[in-house]
């Protein structure tokens, strides 16, 4: 469970609120707020929540509900790859579409897509 000092725009509570939203436990206070952290799909253990936000659309709130943050970070890793490997043009809506699936490939999120290529060409970081 991580703990955080509470956002200024809590400043005026005056009182315990507990809010549940896509799996997560929040208890807001005069002093703290406490969020549980997530049950990652793509690593099958509880990791700590996305807190940044991504600018995925209708995507977003399903990523920070089911992915933790160490495999968000491994997925913006790949992601590069990804881009460089299928030389993708982001310009053009089927270049990120790819990287769409690729990304649900990649987070276990129900996406099924053919890896080969990358995992053919993939070389860890020295």
């Amino acid at each position: 469970m991580s703990w955080s000092i509470r956002p200024p725009s809590l400043s005026s509570l005056n009182r315990d609120v507990t809010i549940r939203s896509h799996g997560h436990l929040i208890i807001l206070r005069e002093d703290a707020y406490i969020m549980a952290d997530v049950q990652c799909v793509t690593c099958g253990q509880a990791g700590e929540t996305i807190t940044d936000p991504l600018f995925m659309g209708k995507l977003e709130s399903e990523i920070k509900a089911k992915v933790c943050k160490p495999c968000w970070k491994k997925w913006e890793g790949m992601r590069v790859m990804v881009i460089n490997e299928y030389q993708v043009n982001l310009g053009e809506e089927s270049g990120r579409d790819l990287v769409k699936k690729q990304m649900k490939a990649f987070l276990k999120l129900g996406e099924q897509t053919d890896t080969g290529k990358l995992d053919q060409n993939y070389r860890p970081p020295a």
